[in-house]
């Protein structure tokens, strides 16, 4: 799905047209290089900065911004914020700058390519867990400073926010800031707010999508398990039709596994194979971070680690403290180590398969839609015809393309 019209126009601007390469904007303190990259929320430039005599990138902001004193004092706090920020795994923020109708957040050049690029640009079309292992080490050292030592959160993790440098290493950008632009032009064009996130829909969080959503870390944790589901599958978990129907299936239809979904994608002709089947361990961490309630996620991201399923410990543990024993969710201690020659003809059931069973009972805070939930590996377009219903408008199958706008 396109961005929204008035925003789109609004990013090819007569003064962001007019911008070409030699060009020196801000009092000719930079020089613009090449454009390398665009979108609804405006256009980035490759810049010389003239004094400090390095490379930067500009990222020019709609123009509409321009012209409200009080948006732009927001964002002026917002860039004060992230200037502060000073990580190996985050992308610096040098500033903001202004000159008549065009206004630029300055950012620190790092070249490389985006997740989101990778993935794109991937031949399996997916990658497999010890692919993208490294880079989710570099992204919850990253989250674990804004969270833990700057109490600050991320607010717009996605694959596209996440950068490779040419050592390897991954670095999160755009946090913060760029949800503070798509909420000024939420306000200030005839989109309104719902529509100016669109490009972010696919990694928010249920509680996030609803009305005065207070930001916690749980959207973050939230938002890293859509990053890792669509890097390991090559979709984001609910990524087609009208964001309306996004929106309904975030908050409540139940996430495919992974096999599930590549099996869904080879189908469906985008991808050639299901690659080695899935540890568990990596299945049950998803699973706990894209939990419908934020009260059932990962708390923080230290309790974030496949490798010893502390993840799905502490899950566990929380929902027993809390009375409310929905499933048991602690890993054997013999849990296998990740292997790919395994035969996922053999995989044992569902529940046994993610080392969880069953609760017995329920307590009384228990709703009746948890009760009724279906487990998250059944494909809601089968059930749906095996009942003899007609499946829902987001359910039906039809010709997909893994890259949308929508996602950008």
């Amino acid at each position: 799905m396109p961005f929204p019209s008035d925003l789109s126009q609004d990013s090819t601007s007569p003064e962001h047209m007019q911008l070409k390469a030699g060009q020196r904007v801000f009092n000719k303190h930079y020089e613009l290089i090449e454009k390398i990259g665009s979108g609804g929320m405006g256009v980035v430039w490759l810049a010389q900065d003239l004094t400090e005599h390095s490379p930067v990138a500009l990222k020019f902001l709609p123009t509409i911004l321009v012209h409200h004193d009080k948006e732009m004092q927001r964002l002026r706090e917002e860039v004060r914020i992230g200037k502060d920020l000073h990580h190996k795994r985050i992308v610096a923020t040098y500033g903001l700058e202004v000159e008549g109708h065009l206004a630029a957040i300055v950012l620190e050049f790092v070249k490389g390519e985006t997740l989101k690029q990778k993935l794109e640009a991937h031949a399996r079309g997916f990658f497999e867990p010890d692919e993208i292992e490294p880079w989710l080490n570099d992204i919850l050292s990253a989250l674990t400073y804004l969270h833990v030592e700057k109490q600050r959160l991320h607010r717009d993790l996605k694959p596209a926010n996440v950068i490779v440098g040419p050592d390897g290493h991954a670095r999160l950008m755009d946090f913060g800031i760029s949800q503070t632009v798509q909420e000024t032009m939420g306000r200030h064009t005839q989109t309104g707010a719902a529509q100016a996130t669109s490009n972010t829909l696919a990694y928010a969080s249920p509680e996030s999508l609803g009305l005065r959503h207070r930001p916690a870390i749980t959207d973050d944790i939230y938002s890293l398990g859509a990053t890792l589901y669509e890097l390991l599958t090559g979709t984001p978990p609910f990524y087609q039709c009208s964001p309306e129907v996004i929106a309904l299936h975030i908050k409540t239809e139940p996430v495919p596994s992974v096999m599930q979904r590549r099996a869904e994608l080879v189908e469906d002709g985008m991808n050639a194979t299901v690659g080695a089947p899935l540890d568990q361990r990596w299945q049950a961490m998803l699973e706990a971070c894209l939990a419908k309630q934020p009260a059932l996620r990962p708390q923080s991201v230290k309790a974030i680690d496949w490798r010893a399923a502390k993840v799905v410990e502490s899950f566990s543990s929380r929902i027993e403290a809390s009375g409310d024993v929905v499933r048991e969710a602690t890993l054997p201690p013999s849990a296998p180590p990740m292997r790919s020659d395994s035969s996922p003809t053999e995989a044992p059931p569902p529940a046994e398969r993610y080392g969880l069973k069953p609760a017995t009972t329920l307590t009384q805070r228990a709703t009746k839609a948890q009760n009724d939930a279906p487990p998250s590996n059944v494909n809601p377009i089968a059930k749906a015809t095996a009942a003899g219903r007609t499946p829902l408008p987001g359910q039906q199958r039809q010709p997909k393309s893994r890259t949308t706008v929508l996602l950008g």
